[in-house]
């Protein structure tokens, strides 16, 4: 029991570490919560990414309103940290579910020199 804790204590600060790498470049959107929770649609130009961080497990996925099928993002039953590129901007909503505090960051990807 004390292990479990210890390596689960020990999760979150590297998540920590880690989130503070996806929050340096200003994202355009960030959202908190616990529970679920449908974002509040956002636009976004080509070239952006979605980060997110949860203490437990957590369901996210990005919804389109272009029409396309919803993406799913994480489906975790274990702490979640990662991130991923889309190409096309649009407006995009997201859907995320986890009984544990979460955190997604929405960043438009720049080139450098730009």
């Amino acid at each position: 029991m004390k292990r479990s804790f210890l390596l689960l204590l020990l999760l979150l600060v590297i998540g920590a570490i880690g989130w503070s790498e996806y929050t340096k470049r200003n994202p355009a959107q960030r959202f908190y919560g616990v529970g679920a929770s449908d974002t509040r649609p956002f636009t976004v130009k080509d070239k952006w990414e979605v980060s997110w961080s949860c203490a437990g497990p957590a369901k996210i996925s990005l919804k389109s309103t272009q029409g396309r099928a919803p993406l799913l993002l994480s489906d975790t039953t274990s702490p979640s940290m990662g991130s991923t590129y889309e190409e096309k901007g649009g407006e995009y909503s997201l859907q995320i579910s986890s009984t544990w505090p979460w955190e997604v960051a929405v960043t438009q990807v720049t080139t450098s020199g730009k």
